[in-house]
């Protein structure tokens, strides 16, 4: 069967785990839920990356060689009205502070605070900061040297629960790392992991073509896309063609939509 696809592929085949399909019927709407669920989360994945992004530069610009005596472990990003905070967070003698905050909107930087002696965390991102600890404290293949992590609270039925997302990171624009992304999901207090699953049971690094409009991926691991399509779509500005190779369906990533691709 051929795929109408009228742009330029780079053809990458990523094998991702396995699961058992319950039946054939794959019609569109049959997975409007999950689809939905991943654009939504794939975009707060990648609105919170930048935010951290963004803030991580503008705190080594202001505090330059200070940094060094900063405890600092990592960060976690909360929302204050309509701006996203992100909190560097440090562990001194045990205890988990705040040092430095930046208050941002899309990819710029409205406001810092820093706090030299260190802020108590609220009881919200205390939560957070746990559930980022104990995700990151898990055994898991590691297909890079640094990951970095972004914290989703979510309602899991009435209880709020966290997405503690570990994504594998490059700092060469060239490359594009498809494999070697997990997700946990965790209680609301941060201290019981209840599930997790890794998007693919392998490492892939792909080279950035500049001359290519998309790349084109297998997915066995879901009916659809997931979130992590819709994340790394928009970090790299590239359509993403995930073939749902065990149904035969494709799927077009693009801007934050997944769409179901025609085919002959």
């Amino acid at each position: 069967m051929r795929f109408k696809i009228c742009v330029s592929i780079v053809l990458a085949l990523v094998m991702f785990a396995g699961v058992s399909y319950a039946n054939d019927d794959n019609s569109p709407g049959k997975y409007t839920a999950e689809i939905t669920k991943a654009e939504k989360l794939g975009q707060l994945i990648y609105e919170k990356d930048i935010a951290a992004w963004v803030a991580t530069d503008k705190m080594l610009a202001e505090l330059g060689d200070d940094i060094s005596g900063l405890p600092l472990r990592g960060w976690v990003t909360d929302k204050d009205a309509s701006r996203y905070r992100v909190n560097f967070i440090g562990e001194n003698k045990g205890e988990s502070k705040i040092y430095y905050q930046a208050w941002t909107k899309g990819k710029k930087v409205k406001k810092t605070k820093t706090h030299k002696q260190g802020m108590a965390l609220s009881p919200k991102q205390m939560a957070m900061w746990s559930a980022r600890k104990l995700a990151m404290a898990q055994k898991f293949k590691p297909c890079s040297a640094k990951y970095n992590t972004v914290v989703i609270p979510y309602d899991g039925g009435g209880v709020e629960k966290f997405y503690v997302y570990l994504f594998a990171s490059t700092t060469d624009a060239s490359k594009i790392v498809m494999g070697g992304h997990y997700r946990y999901t965790v209680s609301g207090d941060g201290k019981k992991i209840l599930s997790n699953i890794a998007f693919s049971n392998s490492c892939l690094e792909l080279g950035k073509n500049p001359d290519a409009a998309a790349i084109m991926v297998t997915h066995l691991r879901a009916n659809t896309p997931q979130e992590h399509h819709v994340f790394i779509s928009l970090s790299h500005g590239l359509s993403l063609y995930v073939a749902i190779s065990k149904i035969d369906d494709l799927y077009e990533v693009s801007n934050g939509n997944i769409r179901m691709v025609e085919q002959d």
